[in-house]
């Protein structure tokens, strides 16, 4: 069978899909193949996993990350769809699909799609509470407040404070944490602090972004949060001209007021041509770094120069 796992909500949708993956294998005593199908070229190297055409594979359970953006495998696979449902074959995309795609109706038609929607803010904010409790971090609701400040729906990164926060507990042996402390973990200060970084972006702060860019990427490779969260900044910029300048109500942006105030501050900066022509321009650079036509580091010091 081909299940499909998808939605907004990729840090949900993955572990759905991974559980999935996990118990069909257990069941048939197989091994899983998780192949990155947004990178191939040739069908016939899932072919030859499905088929066990190469000696040193074995056909178990095969897990197909990001198939969907690689329209040449999508096609395939639909037209393909009786023949390869004998395999079973999991597939999971970091975002909503287009529920018009062939290769969706078919999947859908056999109940086998599984899309994890965003949650709600009061809904995320129970969650980082419930996930630091797993780990022996006891929030209260201002703490969590500031991690989804910062963090808003970005699961992956939010276990990873909490784990760096659990960490620093521990080896200071300290019991209580403390806003203070969030804020010392939580501020990248020795490497570089991420929401300075974006203020001075979005006020054209054009020196101060590059120093801070270099400290965050001094020790370690960030390049893909850092397009994550320059996007993101761009995006609500967007959000806020486009509801201001039509006139319509600003509770439309489901924000907090507080995010409100500091994005209608950073809007008089740029025009709307302007935002959209940077969106478009961090679209194109991320995708020259993804196939690897430009180095990661250098592409965003220019991207970051031209500001």
């Amino acid at each position: 069978m081909i299940y499909l796992f998808c939605g907004e909500d990729y840090y949900e949708s993955f572990n759905r899909c991974t559980i999935t993956a996990q118990n069909l294998a257990a069941k048939t005593s197989s091994n899983i193949n998780i192949v990155n199908a947004d990178e191939l070229t040739d069908i016939n190297y899932i072919l030859q996993l499905l088929d066990g055409v190469d000696m040193f594979s074995s056909t178990g359970i095969l897990v197909l990350k990001r198939l969907i953006n690689n329209k040449k495998f999508i096609e395939y696979f639909a037209d393909n769809f009786d023949r390869l449902s004998h395999f079973d074959i999991i597939i999971w995309q970091d975002n909503k699909v287009d529920s018009k795609l062939k290769l969706v109706k078919k999947i859908a038609e056999k109940k086998l799609l599984f899309n994890s929607e965003l949650p709600k803010e009061g809904e995320m904010k129970n969650w980082i509470m419930t996930k630091a409790k797993e780990k022996g971090l006891l929030l209260n609701i201002n703490q969590a407040n500031f991690l989804f400040e910062r963090y808003q729906f970005n699961k992956y990164s939010i276990i990873s404070e909490l784990e760096k926060l659990n960490m620093y507990l521990k080896v200071k042996n300290k019991k209580t944490l403390t806003e203070d402390v969030m804020e010392e973990v939580m501020g990248f200060n020795i490497k570089g602090d991420m929401w300075k970084f974006l203020d001075y972006f979005s006020n054209k702060n054009k020196l101060k972004a590059l120093v801070e860019f270099e400290k965050i990427t001094k020790y370690e490779d960030n390049s893909q949060l850092l397009i994550s969260m320059l996007n993101r900044e761009l995006k609500l910029i967007s959000q806020y001209k486009y509801v201001k300048e039509s006139g319509r109500d600003l509770s439309e942006l489901k924000l907090p007021p507080f995010i409100i105030k500091k994005t209608a501050d950073k809007s008089k900066n740029f025009t709307a041509q302007e935002v959209k022509m940077l969106i478009k321009r961090l679209f194109d650079l991320d995708f020259a770094i993804k196939t690897g036509s430009v180095e990661e580091k250098s592409a965003l010091v220019l991207f970051l120069a031209t500001i």
